[in-house]
């Protein structure tokens, strides 16, 4: 027997909507309407997923385990739902920055593409985001976590490396809106 979960009818009209005037015109989706779905059954919360690309980036040391992350920006942010919801889509990096939650700092996997096997995934925690469309660069004040304890990146967890160099290439970072307490750690080389 096949489970089924149901969203919310707001969500699900929005959803559908969406979808319809999709075939037609590719529309940006608010971004206050992707984080207001939730369950119908439970009423729970559905929890998202973002990723963000770049072509490049550096990974700057401040002091007192804290650093910023700056990264050449694509102008899209995707989103997808966690498990068991199939809700997918992008939104434009510029809206994701202004309209998130940053009161409370999301986790999120840095993953460098192609970096060496010691250097290339750390998990860290962001805030006080800054997106310059003009130029193209996304920056965070990002604190390394050492003991990630959470689901959503739990894969990252597995290959989190201790470090990653201070500039590198191509670069992925998924976030995740799960809340974990960080345990600080200094690890950039």
């Amino acid at each position: 027997m096949m489970n089924k979960i149901i969203i919310s009818s707001a969500c699900a009209v929005f959803l559908l909507f969406f979808a319809v005037v999709g075939a037609f015109a590719l529309p940006e989706i608010p971004f206050s309407a992707v984080l207001d779905c939730s369950d119908a059954n439970s009423g729970a919360e559905i929890s998202f997923l973002f990723v963000q690309e770049g072509e490049n980036g550096t990974f700057v040391d401040e002091g007192d385990g804290n650093y910023t992350l700056t990264i050449k920006a694509k102008p899209y942010t995707v989103y997808f739902s966690d498990r068991p919801y199939t809700i997918a889509g992008s939104i434009s990096t510029g809206e994701f920055v202004d309209g998130f939650d940053w009161t409370v700092p999301p986790n999120a996997a840095v993953v460098v593409i192609g970096g060496t096997e010691e250097e290339n995934v750390v998990i860290v925690q962001l805030r006080n985001p800054r997106y310059s469309e003009d130029e193209g660069t996304l920056r965070y004040s990002a604190t390394i976590i050492g003991d990630y304890g959470a689901e959503g990146l739990s894969y990252y967890e597995l290959l989190r490396d201790d470090s990653i160099p201070q500039e590198f290439g191509a670069v992925s970072i998924y976030i995740d809106t799960e809340i974990v307490n960080p345990q600080i750690t200094d690890a950039v080389t």
